[in-house]
């Protein structure tokens, strides 16, 4: 399998990625030199909370690794895609669609594989709960949220929200399971809003009302 900290890098390769992307099908779509900076400011910090083993950088299962940096580009090939597009389709429409297409590939790569049969689900409580929340959070209220940020902000931004996972994953299990915060996550924390103080600089001078002579 893959270690979650390896998991944590690869899928924080979507806002690279997508900026990759963009200088392909969104040519108007390009960060400035600063932005750049603000962007690997943003996964160093991600590298600081997650701190994948270095042994397991080589040692994890390639085919898994393979799969979590495939759905990486997916989700960042596939927002620049939907604004190059421009399409009239309404937020709704795009959970509906992204969702009924993606079970039914789902579904159908799934009754590929050997290892899967229905003989061999277990229909638990707590099995239950976690689908639901998948489905109701994740899939059609995230989704919905992801779309209409898309909307407006573009694949470049939006895909920034991967740096916010593992700040999210160290938090919860400090809060919930009583897991050690130390320094160098605290440090990564700093790392991930300053890359995004920099990306998002102009933003926030507008809405501060800031003078460029301030050097935001």
């Amino acid at each position: 399998g893959v270690t979650s900290g390896v998991a944590a890098i690869l899928v924080a390769l979507n806002p690279i990625l997508a900026t990759g992307f963009s200088r392909v099908f969104l040519p108007d779509e390009r960060l400035s030199s600063i932005g750049v900076v603000g962007l690997l400011l943003g996964i160093v910090g991600v590298g600081l909370v997650a701190r994948p083993n270095p042994t397991n950088l080589l040692t994890s299962d390639f085919v898994a690794s393979g799969f979590v940096l495939l759905a990486a580009v997916c989700v960042a090939l596939g927002s620049v895609l939907v604004q190059r597009t421009d399409s009239t389709i309404s937020t709704e429409g795009m959970v509906a669609w992204s969702n009924a297409l993606g079970a039914v590939i789902l579904h159908l790569i799934s009754a590929g594989l050997p290892s899967e049969s229905v003989s061999s689900i277990t229909i638990s409580i707590e099995a239950l709960s976690a689908v639901l929340y998948l489905a109701v959070f994740a899939s059609a209220i995230g989704y919905f949220i992801y779309f209409d940020l898309l909307d407006r902000l573009g694949a470049i931004e939006i895909n920034l929200v991967s740096y916010a996972a593992p700040v999210f994953a160290a938090v919860s299990g400090w809060l919930v399971l009583d897991e050690t915060l130390d320094l160098l996550s605290v440090v990564g924390f700093f790392g991930i809003f300053g890359g995004f103080l920099l990306l998002k600089r102009d933003a926030i001078r507008e809405e501060l009302s800031i003078p460029e002579w301030v050097g935001l």
